[in-house]
């Protein structure tokens, strides 16, 4: 049987040798390989204080030329000022020490464009979103119990700063998807998860990155999860739907049938609530469906009187 490819390190270094110096043999060699592997593993600063405070000090040097440009204005203005045409670009009569026409068109439009393009990057930047808890988590379990000492201890430092960590390549996932996740892989009311579920849901580790260790990471299979996730919402749905037609053909009393729709709705909002990041979709969607539920109990009332009826 081969060995696995093992780029960690070269043919004469033993696994011993490659554990006992993973900053010789490991390194940023090994860890940028992982990181690279999955979007949920790229995972970096956004540095917002000095991105805010760089945005502070181009901001004020574009206030202080437009006070000098209004210092201009007014003292071209001024009453005791020689006449000048001050509506023309072309014809701007003044230059020197307070050159209004270069700081318009020259230093002004630089420094704008500066700040702009500042902005819009970091906005970008921020737009999107902070890291979940469970990407920061896989990283900081590579470099402080998987592969400790391999990267220097300062530089690790960086997974420590939860609220100011970002996802390079953030990838959608499906409330379903993100449930499935925490059962198969584990999360913070079951660490270790499912092993067979895991492992079914789990895709083989790149080759590029497969050596000591790697037995501590999940590579999760995405279209598989996807997939399963499709069907088990497809189900709930059609359960939420079909449960109450069934329920309400055995009540006969009012009271037990509004209490069989008013379990089903609130079951449903609290799904929705947990999974819907916006809380007027939940009720939007709520209120739908609650409309529904009121035609199935107006239905099966309407056939229980009649049934009534024509014993009488």
């Amino acid at each position: 049987m081969n060995e696995p490819y093992r780029p960690s390190s070269t043919e004469s270094v033993s696994p011993d040798q490659e554990k006992e110096k993973p900053w010789k043999y490991v390194g940023y060699k090994v860890f940028s390989r992982w990181v690279a592997s999955d979007p949920s593993f790229f995972v970096l600063r956004r540095f917002g204080t000095l991105n805010a405070r760089v945005a502070l000090s181009l901001q004020d040097e574009i206030v202080q030329l437009e006070e000098e440009l209004d210092y201009m204005d007014k003292t071209y203005s001024h009453r005791d000022t020689p006449d000048a045409h001050n509506g023309t670009f072309r014809e701007d009569p003044f230059d020197g020490p307070l050159d209004r026409q270069e700081l318009v068109r020259v230093v002004l439009p630089e420094k704008l464009r500066k700040y702009n393009s500042f902005l819009n990057s970091y906005a970008d930047l921020v737009s999107r979103g902070t890291c979940r808890p469970k990407e920061i988590s896989k990283v900081r379990n590579w470099l402080r119990n998987l592969r400790p000492t391999a990267i220097d201890g300062k530089e690790c430092e960086y997974i420590d700063h939860d609220d100011d960590l970002i996802s390079v390549h953030p990838k959608f996932q499906s409330p379903g998807r993100d449930f499935l996740e925490s059962i198969a892989f584990g999360s913070r009311f079951n660490r270790d998860g499912i092993p067979w579920l895991r492992k079914w849901f789990t895709r083989k580790a790149p080759k590029n990155v497969v050596s000591l260790n790697n037995e501590g990471t999940f590579w999760p299979n995405d279209q598989r999860m996807e997939r399963v996730s499709s069907v088990v919402i497809s189900l709930a749905g059609l359960a939420m739907l079909i449960g109450p037609i069934w329920a309400l053909a055995y009540l006969e009393s009012i009271t037990h049938r509004l209490a069989v729709i008013s379990c089903f709705i609130v079951v449903f909002f609290v799904v929705l609530a947990v999974t819907i990041s916006r809380l007027y979709e939940a009720l939007a969607a709520t209120a739908a469906y609650s409309a529904v539920l009121v035609v199935f109990l107006q239905t099966g009332t309407a056939s229980s009187s009649q049934l009534i009826t024509k014993a009488l």
